[in-house]
């Protein structure tokens, strides 16, 4: 594709009996964390080991995009509320255990836009309360005035859709 990207993979609490995001979850804690990163790309040993790819003259951080996985939807909804950056667009599988009025509040704040400009959420699920919540947050989204795009057939949505779409949810075969 052509694009530069960064895959940075935070990770969560280990032994512990919460999904907890620690930093991730205060207030500008994924702006704080992005700084880091930054700060290591940018250092003399990171910028001669990559070369060509070096980021030393990039100004800013560009596109930012999240991944969360079963309980990493709460702190993926943190990062997009309050982590002091915008969120372009997060993809969740089959993780939507809860938080539906914060993703449904983070996707209709810019129902009216298009392209890198809008809030872009493609949720993949399965059965049981992971899919009772991705179908009550399709229903919020289309009361909101969002195109909601719902696959409930494995390739039932053109790559046109999955690229433009805002809203995009996928049931997969425990639907």
């Amino acid at each position: 594709s052509k694009q530069n990207a960064i895959l940075v993979m935070p990770q969560g609490p280990k032994h512990a009996a919460d999904s907890s995001g620690g930093q991730l979850d205060e207030k500008g804690g994924l702006s704080r964390m992005l700084k880091e990163i930054v700060q290591v790309i940018r250092s003399s040993k990171v910028s001669k080991a990559l070369g060509k790819s070096s980021l030393a003259g990039c100004k800013d951080v560009g596109m930012v995009v999240l991944s969360a996985h079963s309980g990493g939807y709460a702190v993926a909804a943190s990062c997009a509320r309050k982590g002091g950056v915008n969120v372009h667009e997060i993809y969740l599988f089959d993780a939507l255990y809860g938080r539906v009025k914060d993703y449904a509040a983070w996707v209709a704040a810019r129902r009216d836009k298009s392209g890198r400009e809008r809030h872009k959420l493609i949720s993949h699920y399965a059965s049981g309360v992971v899919k009772d919540n991705n179908l009550d947050l399709m229903k919020r989204l289309r009361g909101a005035g969002v195109k909601v795009l719902h696959e409930k057939v494995a390739g039932q949505l053109t790559r046109e859709e999955l690229t433009k779409g805002t809203a995009i949810f996928i049931g997969t075969s425990g639907q």
